[in-house]
């Protein structure tokens, strides 16, 4: 378990342990990079606060001696999300935390996540769109690389399908583009019968 916490980043990992087989083993790891800070149910919010205001640098592994709850009942969904999933140095952290996510919900820290990949000052989806489309190559494009190596991709296709209906068993940037054109013109192209 020491191996997780090498390196000069500060990571979190959690442990949710169904069935409380190791609560009692529990005080007996020894970390060499990390301290152990154990989970209950009802200090989520606490210890959300904790880690992101209070205590910033340490590394943790969180114990949970029951099941991972639902993810809208679940208040550490985003810390879990960008801590594993994510951040890996304190830029992108920094990144994150500057967009001053208000509500964190699911579809918000994705996006969010995204925005602090391709560097955006809002959470928005369109500027996501909008710096994927104009900063760099349709093909090969560089953040949909970043959003790959992140477990981010198949969130962003998904957004893509919900806003702009663009669904694809192999989906690619030149064929959104594609997609956005043929609706923008169905939606504001007004039909002339005397243009012909």
């Amino acid at each position: 378990m020491n191996e997780e916490y090498t390196g000069d980043t500060r990571k979190l990992v959690f442990w949710y342990d169904d069935k409380a087989d190791f609560a009692e083993d529990i005080d007996s790891v020894e970390l060499t990079n990390a301290k152990i800070l154990k989970l209950e149910p009802g200090n989520q919010f606490a210890t959300k606060y904790f880690f992101e205001r209070q205590d910033k640098t340490t590394n943790y592994l969180i114990y949970a001696p029951f099941p991972k709850p639902d993810v809208r009942e679940n208040h550490l969904e985003d810390t879990m999300l960008y801590s594993k999933r994510f951040f890996a140095n304190k830029e992108r952290t920094g990144r994150f935390y500057d967009l001053e996510i208000e509500n964190f919900n699911e579809e918000n820290i994705l996006i969010g996540l995204m925005s602090a990949v391709c560097r955006t000052r809002t959470c928005s989806f369109d500027e996501v769109i909008r710096v994927l489309l104009t900063d760099d190559k349709l093909e090969d494009n560089k953040f949909l690389a970043e959003f790959e190596k992140y477990d981010l991709l198949a969130s962003f296709w998904k957004f893509c399908e919900q806003k702009f209906g663009y669904n694809d068993n192999k989906p690619s940037l030149e064929k959104l583009v594609v997609t956005l054109f043929i609706t923008y013109a169905d939606k504001y192209i007004q039909k002339d019968s005397t243009f012909c």
